[in-house]
């Protein structure tokens, strides 16, 4: 039985470590958005 805990504990830290990974993915891709909309509007004008 501990084994059963032990493996759906790691499946849910590994879970949670996937997850923030992808959102600080996502935020990086959107400061690197927002970055490029800044200079194609100082190109503009």
């Amino acid at each position: 039985m501990t084994y059963l805990i032990a493996a759906y504990f790691v499946f849910w830290v590994l879970t949670f470590a996937l997850v923030y990974g992808v959102y600080r993915q996502q935020k990086s891709l959107q400061r690197e958005i927002e970055m490029l909309r800044e200079e194609m509007e100082q190109r503009k004008g």
